[in-house]
């Protein structure tokens, strides 16, 4: 994002919004105004009027917007550095981002290791069990996102 402006709106629809390059977004919603800045995440309804400006130069984002009726989803940051760190996958579907820096991905029960290095996607889906991700970044500092993903059961009216 190199300008100023509207973000579009997306009626009944959710958003989850992420700094991945630069230093300031300030986003103008209705109701006050809020600043986005690397390492925090913001959760806010797509049908918001939103209007973004840049004080502080140029910015790439993350964004997740989905139908709360249609999947429930989650978009988390994680620091990385100094020791590996474990989590449980109960999600069918997540997605890790690589926003800085390099770090090892293990997926077991063996799934196998992924090198992750900065702007890198690892797409694990088709999840019917909890599976354990085991990451490091060794001593270096790294950032990931996790965005969780789990689609909701449409019951039927017949």
């Amino acid at each position: 994002m190199d300008r100023a402006g509207p973000f579009s709106v997306f009626p009944d629809y959710q958003r989850w919004l992420t700094l991945v390059r630069g230093e300031e977004l300030e986003l103008n919603f209705s109701d006050g105004r809020k600043i986005l800045r690397p390492g925090t995440v913001l959760h806010f309804p797509g049908e918001a009027a939103v209007s973004a400006t840049i004080p502080k130069g140029a910015v790439s984002d993350l964004g997740l917007i989905y139908d709360p009726d249609r999947a429930l989803a989650k978009l988390s940051l994680l620091e990385l550095k100094g020791r590996p760190r474990s989590f449980v996958l109960s999600s069918p579907t997540v997605l890790l981002f690589a926003i800085e820096g390099e770090f090892l991905a293990t997926l077991y029960p063996g799934e196998g290791e992924f090198l992750m290095s900065e702007g890198d996607t690892l797409l694990i889906e088709h999840c019917p069990e909890e599976r354990l991700l085991c990451v490091d970044a060794g001593e270096e500092r790294a950032l990931m996102a996790a965005v969780e993903i789990a689609l909701v059961e449409i019951k039927s009216n017949a």
